[in-house]
């Protein structure tokens, strides 16, 4: 009971924060969700297979989407300051969408892969 709370607190602080400091529809970005998401989910199937109920997949998730949210920054870091030689033609707002990508990452790590650890150890044999 006490961390289905605290699940729901946090994610209705995160939802106050996000709604207070900028516009929700700026929080989302189709390349950094697939590439975190998706790319979580690929890197969870490389390590544990089609084992996908043991809790160490939780691990690996959390694992995998901190990573690909780094490189996903990068990437799109790298392809900002490849195609914009003179740097006043950088917009601010790219350079937010690129760090999405990390956000996302964290955000599967702290508030989605804990509850689904616990999860998956409860339905152990």
């Amino acid at each position: 009971m006490a961390r289905s709370l605290g699940l729901v607190g946090v994610f209705a602080i995160l939802i106050f924060a996000s709604a207070s400091a900028v516009a929700l529809e700026s929080l989302i970005d189709p390349v950094a969700f697939v590439m975190v998401f998706g790319g979580t989910v690929f890197y969870a199937l490389m390590r544990v297979g089609f084992r996908i109920n043991t809790p160490e997949t939780a691990g690996y998730i959390a694992e995998g989407a901190v990573a690909l949210g780094w490189l996903g920054f990068l990437i799109g870091m790298f392809g900002i300051f490849t195609y914009n030689i003179d740097l006043a033609s950088i917009k601010l707002q790219w350079i937010g969408d690129a760090m999405l990508a990390v956000l996302y990452g964290y955000f599967i790590k702290w508030i989605v892969a804990p509850p689904l650890k616990d999860l998956l150890e409860q339905h152990q044999p």
